[in-house]
């Protein structure tokens, strides 16, 4: 009798790699935003590195990206919409001030690269995802 109430779960690959990929974006925005505290906090001397040094478009850019990303790794982190929505506003964010509005930040196209390659891969995920749901993948 007990064998009848037991459901039976198979594994799901697909959910189970979706799962650790966003929790590795996760880390990855945990990591952007201890980058961004040291800047707010001012642990290392320098222009940019001390808040009240900063340029003011450096301070909003810092302040802003400083609370968002925290949020956005513990939403990436629980599996959440709005954490993947806090998450793609913050790395378009940070890739639009160092790439189109460099002349007021840095020239690091190297970043934009690398959410953008972030960005491809979650798309994937999201395709095989959803091919997965509608049983066209087995």
């Amino acid at each position: 009798m007990d064998n009848q109430l037991r459901q039976v779960v198979k594994p799901n690959l697909v959910l189970s790699a979706y799962s650790i990929f966003l929790r590795c974006i996760a880390v990855i925005a945990l990591l952007f935003a201890i980058f961004y505290w040291i800047r707010l906090v001012g642990v290392f001397p320098g222009e940019l590195w001390r808040i009240d040094r900063m340029p003011w478009l450096w301070q909003v850019l810092t302040v802003v990206l400083s609370v968002i990303y925290p949020i956005a790794a513990l939403g990436l982190w629980m599996g959440s919409l709005w954490g993947i929505i806090l998450w793609f506003f913050a790395a378009l964010t940070e890739s639009l001030a160092f790439t189109l509005y460099s002349a007021n930040f840095v020239f690091f196209p190297s970043l934009a690269v690398f959410h953008f390659l972030i960005l491809l891969l979650f798309i994937m995920m999201q395709v095989l995802l959803h091919l997965k749901t509608n049983k066209k993948l087995l």
